[in-house]
């Protein structure tokens, strides 16, 4: 019994060890974008790492592949445009609070 319960504990590590080591693509946080950022520096920094991202799956085989099949450029595409639309209404705030 003591064989057996530790045989399926030390499969289980080792199935938990495997899973974290195999990282996909799309986990990234570029993947999720905020839902509102608080300035127009942050818009630039999201956007600069969505960008980064993007060409680095580019220029990996692999991860090129799965982010092919699975669409990814085009969600990183939609997040980037709405964050380029959350951008600009930050500018206008910005401009409505400095003519005040």
């Amino acid at each position: 019994m003591k064989k057996l319960i530790i045989s399926i504990l030390s499969l289980l590590c080792i199935a938990t060890s495997f899973a974290q080591e195999q990282p996909k693509s799309n986990s990234s946080n570029t993947s999720v974008q905020k839902d509102r950022f608080t300035s127009i520096a942050d818009v630039d920094s999201y956007i600069k790492a969505v960008q980064t991202k993007i060409e680095y799956v580019k220029n990996t085989p692999e991860e090129h592949a799965i982010a092919l099949k699975e669409g990814w450029y085009e969600k990183m595409e939609k997040n980037i445009q709405k964050a380029l639309i959350q951008r600009e209404e930050l500018v206008k705030a910005s401009e409505d609070n400095n003519n005040k």
